[in-house]
Parts: structure tokens; sequence; C-alpha cells
């Protein structure tokens, strides 16, 4: 069971719409060798990405789950990358769009709580298609950032993405950053119930919050708190536009916490 409430049917419906933005703006790029504006990948490099993320899911849907790389994902992300062979941005496209109906219909046939295994954890299906659409929607912010366009992620799927990650945020705890730190917070993403993190030297609990006292608490915007967790924006431009504020008996801990996890 999640601990945040997930809307299964408005995730599902996240996803095709998503999908959908990725598969035109990867067709809207005139070519495959254009700089992704972050990322060490070109468009043609994101674009296979995309297709091996679509794979990805639907085998660790039909029980394909690896264990999860001790090192990070990036030399298990370039493997994959290599394995889709393509590079014509309209053909990744296609590719795309055909490989994620494939998920898609699979996850119609699942309820909300059937479980699900992403890479070697245990989580509910619900969770599994949060994280999925947690990379196509940063992903899709990452293409328009190629072709010098801005695009807003909304605020409903932010919110759902977020919940979703609580299920593997154990995994993306930075313990070198989190090594003998010990503090609570409460996260309040603005439309969504709050959550209490406790972090103890490097180990990470997320709750529900029924009045629990904290070390700080912190209101965010859900684009902006999901695009600094993912490492897209620096935190500063919304603390100082009021997207992300920190309170409490300790709200200098705001500043710590981004640095306190890696990016997913």
């Amino acid at each position: 069971m999640s601990i945040a409430p997930i809307d299964w049917d408005a995730v599902r419906t996240a996803l095709d719409h998503t999908a959908t933005a990725v598969a035109a703006r990867l067709r809207q790029i005139p070519d495959a060798a254009t700089r992704v504006p972050g990322l060490e990948w070109s468009a043609g490099e994101l674009g296979a990405h995309l297709v091996s993320e679509a794979r990805r899911f639907e085998r660790f849907a039909n029980g394909g789950g690896d264990p999860l790389p001790t090192a990070g994902v990036a030399g298990y992300n370039a493997k994959e990358i290599a394995e889709v062979g393509e590079t014509d941005l309209r053909r990744l496209a296609d590719l795309f769009e055909a490989d994620h109906a494939i998920f898609a219909a699979h996850a119609a046939r699942q309820a909300r709580d059937d479980p699900f295994t992403w890479f070697d954890a245990p989580i509910t299906w619900a969770e599994a298609g949060c994280i999925y659409l947690g990379e196509l929607a940063v992903h899709s912010f990452d293409l328009g950032r190629s072709v010098g366009r801005k695009y807003k992620i909304d605020r409903a799927a932010a919110i759902q993405i977020s919940y979703g990650l609580l299920s593997i945020l154990q995994s993306s705890v930075d313990q070198e950053a989190a090594r003998g730190f010990k503090g609570t917070f409460e996260l309040k993403l603005r439309g969504a119930v709050p959550i209490v993190l406790s972090f103890d030297d490097g180990k990470l609990m997320a709750s529900p919050s029924n009045g629990t006292k904290v070390d700080c608490k912190i209101s965010a915007d859900p684009e902006a708190f999901l695009l600094v967790g993912y490492g897209r924006i620096s935190q500063w431009g919304p603390i100082l536009r009021g997207k992300l504020i920190a309170s409490g008996r300790k709200p200098w801990l705001g500043l710590k916490f981004s640095r306190l996890l890696l990016n997913p």
C-alpha cells in the first residue's frame, strides 16, 4: 500500500498524454546530434533512452527485474541505449510509441496495489507508474530545452510522481552526504498530503504526517520540487520566487535537503 494516495487511473491517463508529447517533441528536433542542456546525451541518445525506459518497465512488469546498480544507473543506461541501436529521431519516436503502448496495455489490466518489482525492489503498479511518469515528464522537459522551449510539468502529475518516488527513496539516499546526519523533514507539496521524511545515519523512512514534530518543514511548488530533485534546475531560483520555503525549528536544514538525495 502506498504511503500517499496515488490515483492510478489519473496516472495512466497522464502517462499516455506525456508519452504522446514526448514522441511529438522527438520529431520536432531537426538533428539527432543536438546536445541536451544539463545532460551528457545528444537528442538521439535521449530518444534511445526513452525507448529503453518503456522496454525496461515492461520487462520489470513481466518479472525481469535486475539488481539495482550499486555504482548508479549511468552504466546501465548506456548499455540499454546501445542495445536500441537507432539514432534517427523519427524512428525513435515510432519505437517509443510502440513500446509505450505495450506497457500501457499491460498497466490497464493491473490494479493500483498489484505487486511490481522495480529493479529488485518490491513496490506496487501504481508506484511503478508514477516512477515511469517521472522519467517521461522530466525528459519531455529536457527535450523542450534542447530546442529552446520551456514546457511545464502539470502540477497534478508532479504530485503523483513524487508520491511514487517515496517507494524507492532509500535507494536514492546519498550515503556520503547523509552519513552521521539525523533529522526529520515534513514535506508539503502544495495541493498534496504532507509526508514526514526521517534520516538516521544514511537510512531514510517516509511516513504520513500526523502532527509529528519535525526539525524542518518544506513547503514546495510540486513542479519546482521535482525539477530541483532531478537536478534540472538550481534550488535558488525557486527559493527566491517563494516556490521552496523552509520553516520550523531548524529551517536551515532545508538547504541541506536536496544534497541528502541523489538524482533519480
